[in-house]
């Protein structure tokens, strides 16, 4: 059974998916990557709280990195910079993320070089901060 946030995290890979650019946005990240710009989605960290009786409400932050190989630092950065203004643009547009969540509250980006895969990348981490998700129980 899938949870609100997995229904989430899957919302936002579709939202993404069609951005111009972006090659590779799986559900569930693989061993290794073979496209050369990509993104990444998955549940960061969060709060779930007791709400009204009945109910509870969860705050999450989704992460969203979008990453390119690093062996040419001019190219990489001509490859990654336009999604500094596609994310957004792509997020702001549904900001019930689908009807997956009642709302977010603002979205965050920095430079990252992480490794991915022994591979070493240049990107953006994108946070979708405290995406709220009202449930009952």
């Amino acid at each position: 059974m899938t949870q609100p946030v997995e229904n989430v995290v899957t919302a936002v890979v579709a939202l993404i998916d069609g951005v111009a650019g972006l090659q590779q946005v799986p559900v569930n990240p693989p061993e290794t990557v073979n496209v050369a710009t990509y993104a990444l989605v998955y549940a960061e960290n969060g709060n779930i709280d007791n709400g009204v009786v009945g109910s509870k409400k969860a705050l999450h932050n989704i992460s969203i990195d979008v990453l390119t190989k690093r062996t040419d630092l001019a190219r990489d950065m001509g490859r990654i910079k336009p999604f500094v203004d596609l994310i957004p643009a792509a997020l702001l547009a549904d900001p019930t993320l689908t009807g997956t969540a009642q709302t977010f509250e603002g979205l965050s980006y920095e430079l990252i070089t992480p490794e991915y895969a022994g591979v070493a990348n240049i990107g953006y981490k994108f946070i979708l901060q405290n995406v709220k998700i009202l449930t009952a129980l």
